[in-house]
């Protein structure tokens, strides 16, 4: 009778850098959400030019590895709660005063174009993005946030959402 015995490995702690800097770099471009070839390409941007095919080939061999593939999950778990929170840390005045200064910088953009001479189509396209943005905010007006629960953080970025600037 033969026993076999299997090595238990430790799961690689995805929390921590890893050791080879072409692959941490790797990791932290696949989180980003980017291709493994195009992933591959920005981890190595140096040495010889390489088919979009090898790059393939070698991003899924490095995201094969359990530390590059631990780590990659670890960079998007912390890119996602940073995401969250982000998004529960703005409050609507916050919302309010950010579309105010876009507003303003359309309206600038404009009269500099008007100003300098641009194109007709130009000016046009200009007024238009500004004039969405101007009905997005009058959507998003004080009178509307009393309809909307304080719990409920995620209510002013769907209002937000769609708006041509953003």
């Amino acid at each position: 009778m033969i026993i076999l015995q299997t090595e238990q490995r430790e799961s690689p702690d995805g929390s921590l850098p890893l050791e080879n800097q072409r692959h941490e770099a790797f990791a932290r471009e696949r989180a980003r959400g980017l291709s493994l070839a195009q992933a591959w390409l920005k981890a190595a941007p140096e040495g010889p030019e390489l088919s979009p095919e090898t790059c393939k080939a070698n991003g899924w061999r490095c995201q094969s590895r359990p530390e590059v593939s631990a780590r990659i999950k670890g960079l998007a778990q912390e890119r996602a709660e940073r995401i969250a929170e982000g998004r529960k840390s703005l409050a609507r005045p916050d919302a309010m005063t950010i579309m105010g200064r876009v507003s303003d910088v359309l309206k600038a953009t404009y009269e500099a174009a008007k100003g300098v001479g641009a194109p007709d189509s130009k000016l046009a396209l200009i007024r238009r993005t500004w004039s969405s943005h101007v009905a997005r905010m009058s959507k998003m007006s004080p009178r509307s946030y009393a309809q909307d629960s304080d719990d409920d953080q995620f209510s002013i970025w769907s209002r937000i959402r769609g708006c041509p600037c953003s």
